[in-house]
């Protein structure tokens, strides 16, 4: 069986690269190492599985069909070692972590003590970005990300939902109506955070509500600032707001309705065996994280008195 797992984990890096030499290269093995796991499982499913010449390399339909099921049998395997494997104090070495920067200065403000004081012989390396990193060519261990993940071959451990909340500003309010509808927003300000698409609209109670922001940005750490200075209302992670309106210095903007939370999950590549270090952080993630990060969608409407503003 290991020899099998070997052989799933080494096809699916070639399906991946359309190259033995590189992937012999990334897995510090000959090509005659390589050439031979692939030999291994033609021989054993009794099909081609690459169509190979000096020049070029095709996957055939029977390779097609069988790296879809490698990918779930790695996967399955993988999640079942970070559920079911011990866990270590002993947990030591480099962890390289990406993550977006709301959630990096949450983690880091918030947890990253937590994290020390449970596992001294750790060092992390937080690397801080909106857009979605290429873990592999980037050396990430484990990364966080905020929103649907599609067309990717990454593993995926859902930890929870994140929730939105509209806020803006005391500073701005003050000389504005307060709306009280989604469709008086179109009346201010407004403040949109996107990295992945174009401005365009905001979901709310279910319905696309049209948008045409004063300022749209790909980091939602400078929507955040921009909030704060007054410039608009926003549409923001709960967790990263919850600080300010607590403070007073960000109230709620339509406590009460329902916005679309975004889904928030750790990924990592397939192929790889999680390390020690690697399954610790992950269940870390799911015990320390997730119930300070994700929370049920909406904002109490008694959490917001207008007339306080």
């Amino acid at each position: 069986m290991a020899d099998l797992i070997e052989a799933l984990s080494t096809f699916i890096r070639v399906a991946e690269c359309r190259s033995f030499s590189a992937v012999a290269s990334e897995m510090h093995a000959s090509h005659t190492t390589i050439a031979r796991r692939i030999d291994f499982l033609e021989d054993r499913f009794q099909a081609r599985l690459f169509q190979r010449s000096t020049r070029h390399m095709k996957m055939t339909d029977d390779g097609e069909r069988l790296l879809g099921h490698a990918r779930s049998i790695l996967a399955n395997i993988d999640l079942a070692e970070t559920e079911l494997g011990q866990r270590s104090s002993d947990a030591e070495g480099l962890l390289r972590i990406g993550v977006t920067t709301a959630l990096g200065l949450f983690f880091s403000r918030n947890l990253l003590g937590k994290l020390y004081e449970l596992h001294p012989r750790l060092r992390i390396h937080l690397l801080m970005s909106d857009a979605p990193a290429n873990m592999v060519e980037e050396g990430i261990d484990i990364s966080f990300r905020i929103g649907e993940i599609s067309g990717d071959s990454l593993i995926q451990r859902r930890i929870g939902d994140v929730a939105r909340s509209l806020v803006a500003s005391p500073r701005y309010l003050r000389d504005r109506a307060f709306p009280g509808t989604a469709s008086e927003l179109g009346s201010h300000e407004l403040v949109d955070y996107c990295y992945d698409k174009l401005p365009g609209s905001w979901t709310i109670e279910n319905k696309a509500i049209p948008i045409d922001p004063r300022f749209t940005c790909n980091s939602s750490e400078a929507a955040h600032q921009a909030v704060l200075a007054g410039l608009g209302i926003g549409l923001l992670p709960v967790f990263q707001i919850q600080g300010d309106v607590a403070a007073g210095t960000l109230v709620h903007i339509l406590p009460g309705v329902m916005i679309e939370p975004l889904r928030l999950s750790m990924t990592w590549p397939p192929g790889h065996r999680l390390s020690t270090k690697a399954r610790t952080f992950i269940e870390f993630a799911s015990t320390y994280i997730a119930p300070l990060v994700c929370h049920r969608t909406g904002v109490p409407a008694e959490s917001i008195n207008p007339a306080n503003r």
